[in-house]
């Protein structure tokens, strides 16, 4: 075997490690991009059960202040008509 040949072999062999740790390193960059999806699509949900929580609250909020309303009108009426009774 001559020099080249030895240098060639030992080219190979140090290419092939270089592969086998990019090929690790690409796999957990892999495995660290779907822990991030899946926690994006977690928050996601989340986020979407807070919207539809504020939306229903904020439903509710518009009911009570109309049912509010109709309290205070009513009252009104009831203020005016003891004050013709008297």
């Amino acid at each position: 075997m001559d020099n080249a040949q030895v240098t060639n072999d030992r080219l190979l062999v140090e290419n092939s490690k270089a592969m086998q740790a990019i090929l690790k390193a690409t796999q957990a960059e892999a495995e660290q991009s779907r822990i991030i999806t899946v926690q994006s699509q977690q928050l996601t949900e989340e986020m979407n059960k807070i919207l539809q929580a504020t939306q229903e609250e904020a439903k509710m909020t518009r009911h009570m202040a109309r049912q509010t309303q109709r309290l205070s009108e009513q009252m009104m009426k009831d203020s005016v008509s003891m004050k013709t009774v008297i």
